[in-house]
């Protein structure tokens, strides 16, 4: 590959899809941006990089876990569509666009009715590049599960409980999205097959689950057994997407995500 892979950012999605792509294309091919939206470094990066196939990752932004201020969630997009006249965009919705009370999966043909200021950031930004409708923008819709180094994420949540702690599971809020792993893995198919995929992409894990079984495979493959799980029927939340590509099973993927993490610490991935 000539060109280069630039990803926004080192948090939950950035790293891992950094940390995949250079063991696959090497350091040379994949940079990181480090420096932080809007400073005049942020700017210049962004500037320098914007050359004819190369494309970028905009893995900055907002999480509930972290802030509550989401501006950034739209802030960066808009600018993107602002200033970039060379370089391909790749930019992560989320599911929360939407509020989940339909209670049943999402096509890409419903309004995003989210009310919660994250979801409303979020549904801000897509409604941006889907109104820009620029060929060299695609945005990847779905949730996704990976971890961070302070434990911030939910599955860093899950697995860092106090060994025999008693945890609450929501058993009618479901989940259908995917690792970040699997994310860098799709993402990587769209730089080399740009053109097959539309504006706008819904991805899907085979069989969506309930937050309550999720934690149940996070418990399995992480050999967290000691946790207790309490069913809570006191969410109902349904935010899966009718999706354009399904992927393989939520719990083979933590399975993945988890050996490709083990061989990273290592120094190595195959």
């Amino acid at each position: 590959m000539n060109n280069k892979i630039i990803v926004l950012s080192n948090g939950l999605l950035g790293s891992t899809v950094f940390h995949y792509l250079s063991y696959k294309y090497g350091a040379d091919k994949v940079r990181q941006v480090m420096s932080k939206y809007p400073s005049d470094e942020f700017q210049r990066e962004i500037e320098y990089f914007d050359k004819k196939g190369n494309v970028i990752i905009n893995a900055a932004g907002a999480i509930l876990q972290r802030t509550d201020k989401f501006g950034i969630n739209y802030e960066i997009p808009h600018y993107l569509i602002s200033v970039l006249k060379h370089a391909r965009i790749i930019h992560p919705s989320s599911s929360c666009v939407f509020s989940g009370l339909k209670l049943s999966s999402y096509s890409k043909e419903d309004r995003m009715d989210s009310t919660t200021p994250y979801g409303l950031s979020k549904a801000r930004g897509d409604a941006l590049i889907l109104e820009k409708n620029d060929p060299r923008f695609k945005i990847v819709r779905t949730s996704i599960i990976g971890d961070d180094v302070d434990k911030k994420s939910f599955l860093g949540w899950v697995t860092s409980q106090p060994l025999n702690a008693t945890i609450n599971g929501y058993i009618y809020e479901i989940f259908g999205g995917v690792t970040t792993l699997t994310w860098a893995k799709i993402a990587d198919d769209m730089i080399h097959r740009w053109e097959a995929y539309d504006i706008l992409t819904h991805v899907s894990c085979k069989y969506p689950l309930s937050k309550y079984d999720l934690i149940n495979d996070i418990k399995k493959v992480y050999g967290r057994q000691d946790i207790k799980v309490l069913v809570d029927s006191r969410v109902k939340l349904d935010k899966s997407l009718v999706p354009d590509i399904v992927t393989d099973d939520i719990y083979d993927q933590l399975i993945e995500f988890r050996d490709f993490y083990k061989k990273l610490e290592k120094g190595f991935y195959e």
